[in-house]
């Protein structure tokens, strides 16, 4: 597999884990104690800090120096670290060449020390590598993922719960005929994809654009949500991705020949799999009650369906 990396320098980008969205109510009521953590821990691992990255709901990110080099600092805010511990066992089980590393856990103090990956992502990039590059690297990791032995994966989230929230989602009465039927024919698609499963193994949960680092080594994997599920669904929305209006059912039905063997499944079921996970997107993007506001997803989403189902 080959790529050009863009000729410009090379963006510093963040490599977290889990979610660090900014929530600013309550940004400053444990500032005092996460600082105090922070210098803790900083003494601790020989850290150099040397500013804060992000302020989220569920965690502070620094930019930091170590006896490794530039590396990230993520103090979790709540009384212990959730599910997070699902998504740093997920990356120590990666090859190193394949994901971000991480360098150092505490559960005490609820920290996670992790590298800093000099490079744009996948999304940013995308002009440079070209669209078709990139979709190959989105199935490249995929397939790397799935040949990689996670051990035992009981605590990792399901993705067959995802979908339920599709297929408890509910189309407003302002939607258009064609909106209504086809969010109909993705729940009952959905529910035929969680009633007959194929392999169940680890998955990223969310290998999207924006969560490949493209290092001068080769792409690495930031993000991981740490569930289970088909390695088809993992990486199903590349089947889709930047496929214009021309020739879009032309592009989807190539790639999907070409990348099924990646991620261990028929170009049917992964074509299934793509018209599923963009009615899953356009239900969250919805809150569960699906409104004439999501009538542009319409044309890619038929064409999808229709594929899915000839």
């Amino acid at each position: 597999m080959a790529y050009e990396m863009p000729l410009s320098g090379s963006i510093h980008r963040i490599s977290s884990i889990g979610d660090t969205s900014v929530s600013f109510g309550d940004l400053h009521e444990d500032q005092e104690e996460i600082s105090k953590r922070c210098r803790a821990v900083a003494s601790m691992w020989q850290l150099d800090i040397q500013r804060l990255v992000e302020q989220g709901r569920l965690a502070w990110v620094w930019q930091a120096h170590g006896p490794r080099g530039p590396c990230a600092l993520k103090l979790y805010r709540g009384s212990n670290m959730g599910s997070e511990g699902n998504a740093v066992r997920f990356l120590q089980c990666l090859d190193p060449e394949d994901a971000v590393q991480v360098y150092d856990i505490d559960l005490q103090l609820r920290a996670v020390l992790i590298e800093w990956l000099p490079g744009p992502s996948l999304s940013e990039a995308v002009g440079t590598v070209g669209k078709e590059a990139a979709v190959e690297i989105i199935f490249h990791l995929a397939q790397r993922i799935r040949h990689t032995n996670f051990g035992d994966v009981s605590s990792f989230n399901l993705v067959r719960h995802r979908l339920l929230k599709l297929e408890r989602a509910q189309v407003a009465l302002d939607s258009s005929c064609t909106l209504t039927r086809d969010i109909s024919r993705a729940q009952t698609l959905s529910h035929m994809l969680r009633r007959e499963p194929n392999e169940q193994r680890a998955i990223h949960g969310d290998l999207r654009f924006e969560n490949v680092i493209l290092t001068p080594d080769g792409p690495r994997l930031i993000d991981p949500k740490a569930q289970v599920g088909e390695t088809a669904f993992e990486a199903a929305h590349a089947v889709w991705y930047s496929a214009g209006s021309h020739e879009r059912g032309a592009t989807i039905q190539a790639r999907a020949e070409r990348y099924a063997e990646h991620v261990g499944t028929t170009p049917k079921r992964l074509l299934q799999w793509a018209a599923v996970k963009r009615a899953l997107y356009i239900s969250f993007q919805s809150g569960g009650v699906i409104t004439s506001a999501s009538e542009r997803h319409v044309p890619l989403l038929s064409c999808l369906l229709d594929l899915a189902e000839a």
